[in-house]
């Protein structure tokens, strides 16, 4: 037999192999195979994890401000045949682009960032793996793909919109703690006024809101107190 039809398979490959054309097997166990190499043509399928890298692209979030998002994605070859007669030479080009549009897909469903306790890009980064997962796994289902893991890798604001979105998240930064302030304040007065009445040492009735408002005062400001005392 020629030396040509001798075939290697290494670990962890399969070989696709076709007559004319015509699909006529996969050959799944590594080895040395001798094969009558007339018309016949063979293809190496490696199957170890591949990773490719989604460098950043502009889209917009559920709120329409300009965001980058990139991602990483992890995936391996489950089926060699689909993916050697369906895509070919192609296969990093199709799971690249369909995952383009899918994480463009699930950006766009969620704000960057919430104040509210709603989900957002920034907070369920987790739970994105997983839905951009899963939508790419059934995009690729045809290439006998097998996707391991779809993360963001990274996410910012557009630079045309950067400096402003800042400021914005400063401000709401701001007022949170503000209202955090003022909520622990109030309590801390009202607390006060129990705890001087359990040690009997209770102020007046008239006299009440004078020591609320003064203490919530001094606890809320922005600048240290300083103490006075009253001369005759």
């Amino acid at each position: 037999m020629p030396f040509g039809a001798c075939k290697t398979i290494p670990p962890r490959t399969e070989a696709v192999g076709t007559v004319y054309g015509e699909y006529v097997g996969t050959w799944t166990r590594p080895g040395l195979y001798c094969i009558n190499p007339c018309g016949f043509e063979w293809q190496l399928v490696s199957l170890n994890n591949r990773a490719v890298e989604l460098s950043a692209m502009k889209c917009a979030d559920s709120a329409g401000n300009s965001i980058l998002v990139s991602g990483v994605i992890t995936y391996r070859v489950v089926d060699a045949a689909r993916a050697v007669l369906d895509q070919g030479n192609a296969l990093n080009s199709y799971v690249h682009l369909q995952a383009q549009a899918i994480l463009k897909k699930v950006a766009s469903q969620y704000r960057y960032i919430t104040y509210d306790g709603t989900p957002s890009l920034i907070t369920e980064q987790s739970h994105l793996g997983e839905q951009l997962r899963g939508q790419l796994q059934t995009a690729v289902d045809v290439a006998g793909v097998q996707v391991v893991s779809f993360m963001l890798s990274d996410l910012a604001y557009a630079p045309e919109i950067a400096a402003a979105m800042l400021v914005r998240q400063q401000a709401q930064a701001t007022l949170d703690a503000r209202r955090t302030i003022v909520s622990g304040a109030c309590g801390i007065a009202v607390d006060a006024l129990e705890d001087l009445k359990s040690r009997g040492k209770a102020i007046a009735p008239n006299d009440e809101s004078s020591f609320i408002k003064n203490l919530v005062l001094v606890l809320t400001g922005s600048s240290h107190v300083t103490p006075t005392i009253g001369m005759a």
